[in-house]
């Protein structure tokens, strides 16, 4: 299609206005009145946001399908209309403009579709679109056009940032946001809290960038994993937890990076890839803080959640015996080691069948899977038993002799 003129821009501004406000969301209302304007920045599209819009674009559906009906929601657009409007919203815009948002419960953003310059109708409505009590529309507005000065200076991503606390480190800059990123995780249950996931990689994406040749403390890698974490780049973190180890993490805070580490790549469906990595590092992460179960716990969860054969738990539980006998026959009987997540799980089997399988009661089976002390596999809001799982399952816990009555 064409490049936009500023009418086109300001008209696909003011949808986006209309975007945020639908279904009565205010960014602002998450935060207190001793909570506000942080700054804005320019970026490129996240992995997550080009997936989203490659979908979009190509098939009209996708976590971006909401525009569709957000739009007609505004007037009297049919829905093939509003199809093509947002579509051409999408395909003309070039990146995110990104305004955040901080306070004493973290970071929040209020992320809208960028469409290459900071015209005046553009900005107007950017601010706009922030809410009708967003407190802080003036020195917003600022920041906007300083960012489109710095722009026409020749600054680029992940240099084209403005706010009041941008200040003149802009590495520091970086590193306070994904500081923010952290504190912030602990409220993902709160409105907003789904973005988290793009401000993640950008801020590590710009780190990267900013700090070529440069030395960081071991806290700010650790929160730079975490934002690989939220971002859902299972693999990026694993290689800025090696750093930090190297940096002197501790114990404690290495085997709750490796935690979150180990749930993001399960939950991904790289349980069997990240279990291989882990193993593989093992011994030079306990040169560094000794013995430790918290690992080899992870990599059997890890394992688990790939539908690992027998052939490989066996091995995977006795380095767990090994190190603690008592917490492991804990976590093999009585934890939620064993949920299956994967795209291809084989034969699923209701309690009946698996019950008959493994020649126990349904309620013993019932009971199990309830407590999710037996292999589990969620489809939307039905939970099966894997087959392939439950007989890996059955083989361990008889190996050692663990299967009560």
């Amino acid at each position: 299609m064409p490049d936009p003129d500023d009418a086109d821009l300001a008209g696909f501004a003011g949808e986006i206005q209309k975007l945020a406000g639908a279904g009565g969301f205010d960014p602002f209302a998450m935060f207190s009145a001793a909570q506000g304007f942080h700054s804005v920045f320019l970026a490129p599209f996240s992995p997550a946001l080009t997936a989203a819009r490659s979908r979009f674009l190509e098939h009209g559906d996708g976590p971006l399908s909401g525009a569709v009906e957000a739009l007609r929601s505004q007037g009297s657009l049919s829905r093939e209309d509003a199809l093509e409007r947002a579509r051409s919203m999408f395909q003309a815009a070039q990146g995110m403009c990104v305004v955040v948002l901080a306070g004493e419960q973290g970071v929040a953003t209020i992320p809208q579709l960028f469409f290459g310059h900071l015209s005046p109708e553009w900005c107007q409505h950017a601010v706009a679109a922030c809410g009708p009590d967003f407190p802080a529309k003036e020195p917003l507005a600022r920041a906007l056009q300083e960012l489109g000065a710095s722009a026409v200076q020749g600054r680029t991503w992940p240099t084209l940032v403005a706010g009041p606390e941008r200040g003149t480190d802009l590495l520091g800059y970086w590193l306070d946001l994904a500081s923010g990123l952290v504190s912030s995780q602990e409220q993902l249950l709160r409105p907003g809290a789904d973005r988290l996931g793009d401000l993640g990689h950008w801020i590590a994406e710009a780190v990267a960038l900013v700090a070529r040749g440069t030395k960081l403390e071991s806290d700010d890698l650790q929160a730079l994993a975490q934002c690989r974490i939220a971002a859902s780049e299972w693999l990026p973190a694993a290689h800025m937890i090696e750093q930090a180890i190297q940096a002197g993490l501790v114990d404690e805070e290495l085997v709750e990076l490796i935690n979150l580490w180990s749930a993001c790549a399960a939950r991904l469906g790289a349980g069997h890839e990240a279990a291989t990595w882990l193993v593989t590092r093992i011994p030079a992460f306990e040169a560094r803080i000794g013995t430790s179960y918290d690992l080899s716990r992870a990599v059997f969860a890890l394992l688990a959640a790939a539908m690992a054969p027998a052939v490989e738990l066996i091995p995977a539980a006795e380095h767990l015996i090994a190190r603690d006998r008592k917490a492991a026959r804990h976590d093999l009987t009585r934890e939620p080691l064993w949920a299956v997540v994967r795209s291809d799980p084989g034969e699923l089997l209701d309690t009946a069948q698996a019950a008959a399988l493994i020649n126990r009661s349904t309620t013993f089976v019932a009971r199990r899977l309830e407590q999710g002390t037996l292999p589990s596999h969620r489809q939307g809001e039905v939970l099966r038993i894997p087959k392939d799982a439950l007989v890996a399952w059955k083989a361990v816990l008889d190996h050692f002799q663990l299967l009560d009555g």
